[in-house]
């Protein structure tokens, strides 16, 4: 059931991307694992369901010792932010690596406040092929006027990178 080497269950395995990086046992949301790759964090049931997450899925992720839980935010509101509670003590290669990946997909960001007075917030990510897009989120329903400076951001972050419309 385990690889030899690093404790890894088999079950971890990706097809895309064999084994991971780094995993560790996890109680919540369930008896489950954590599982880290270069491109991809995923939460594995021991029942054999798979939450398969890319790095510029998530806005961010933060460690609380005393709880021995991994809050992860993602970027699409819809997507109910993750709590991870570990079995054991922290596994500080797992942490280091979201921490790392989550950072690597943010190329660059930018905020701008809106006529409406809501707030647009852009970023360019990047992809696990490398390739680089832009998110633009904003915290209300924007108006006319505020899709021209939506618009005027957009452009800001495709320039400071020198991304094509």
């Amino acid at each position: 059931m385990f690889r030899k080497s690093s404790r890894i269950p088999t079950f971890l395995k990706n097809k895309h991307n064999g084994y991971p990086t780094t995993a560790s046992e996890i109680v919540e949301p369930q008896e489950s694992w954590i599982a880290v790759w270069p491109s991809e964090l995923a939460i594995v049931s021991n029942t054999g369901d798979w939450q398969v997450y890319e790095w510029f899925e998530i806005e961010a992720a933060s460690w609380d010792s005393a709880l021995r839980e991994l809050t992860i935010a993602f970027v699409d509101p819809a997507i109910e932010t993750l709590r991870v509670r570990f079995a054991a003590d922290a596994n500080e290669q797992l942490l280091t690596m979201v921490h790392e990946r989550v950072e690597r997909s943010i190329v660059c960001r930018n905020y701008v406040d809106l006529p409406s007075g809501s707030m647009a917030y852009g970023q360019i990510r990047r992809r696990a092929d490398e390739s680089l897009f832009v998110q633009i989120l904003v915290s209300a329903q924007p108006t006319q006027a505020d899709m021209k400076e939506i618009a005027k951001l957009e452009s800001e972050l495709r320039d400071m990178v020198g991304l094509d419309f």
